[in-house]
């Protein structure tokens, strides 16, 4: 199952969690929280695959919550909720529901100069997900977020990550610790004072046998109901078609108080 999940694990662990960044993209801004100031993130994604004579769709709610902890520097907590199926040949129906494995960690914006901005993101991931039912990966996982961000105009702004991981994995089929590399760019162009359109490129690649590059690019949009929700809709779309799921439906809601 290990191996059959892996566009998936990717795709999903490329940045632990959105954070402040904003769905429908995974790549995160260096923008961070003012202190005592909490922002809360549904992220919704229904993911489609067919690779190889197996089929898959996986439905994930992913709650984020962040919070400003002092000048430059906010914290996240970020829970993944799965439900997946699997059939075809070579393998029998496969599906699972539950909770996956849960990551926190923090946000530090180190450097700002003239319109371009830095910032690291350390976290950890901790095996709370059923590792037997493919939920999780059943050992801690640790890693890195290196974030800029640039704004272009006042219209247009770009952001840009590289991520690495090291993942513990608890025995079982394919259980050996794996590490993951990841990169991704993004922008945003704010087409009005409530509308803005969004649009990135990620590649991750885990360090295990036969893996490859997943691929994707992610179109959408982001709507301010008003100064405290925001609501978000997207697609993204596998690029490498044998390493990356086919397509996701993403939809999302943050709330800021």
């Amino acid at each position: 199952m290990k191996k059959i999940l892996l566009p998936l694990i990717a795709v999903c662990c490329l940045v632990p969690a959105v954070a402040f960044a904003g769905h429908p993209l995974a790549t995160d801004a260096a923008e961070t929280l003012e202190p005592k100031k909490i922002e809360a993130e549904t992220a919704v994604e229904f993911i489609l695959n067919s690779n190889e004579g197996v089929k898959k769709n996986a439905f994930i709610i992913q709650e984020t919550l962040s919070a400003g902890i002092m000048p430059k520097l906010d914290g996240f907590l970020s829970m993944p909720f799965w439900t997946f199926k699997e059939d075809g040949t070579p393998i029998e129906t496969n599906r699972a529901t539950g909770l996956g494995d849960v990551t926190t960690g923090v946000k530090y914006n180190f450097l700002s100069m003239d319109n371009v901005t830095f910032a690291v993101k350390p976290f950890i991931v901790m095996p709370i997900g059923n590792e037997n039912k493919g939920l999780g990966e059943g050992g801690f996982g640790f890693g890195v977020v290196g974030v800029l961000s640039a704004e272009l105009d006042k219209h247009i702004s770009v952001d840009g990550n590289i991520s690495f991981r090291t993942q513990g994995v608890k025995g079982g089929e394919g259980g050996e610790d794996y590490n993951l590399y990841g990169a991704s760019v993004a922008g945003k162009y704010e087409a009005t004072n409530e509308l803005k359109i969004v649009g990135e490129f990620t590649a991750s690649k885990p360090d295990v046998t036969d893996a490859k590059w997943a691929t994707y690019l992610t179109a959408g949009a982001v709507y301010a109901l008003n100064k405290n929700i925001d609501v978000d809709c997207g697609l993204r779309f596998g690029i490498t078609s044998d390493a990356s799921d086919d397509i996701g439906f993403l939809f999302g809601l943050n709330y800021k108080f």
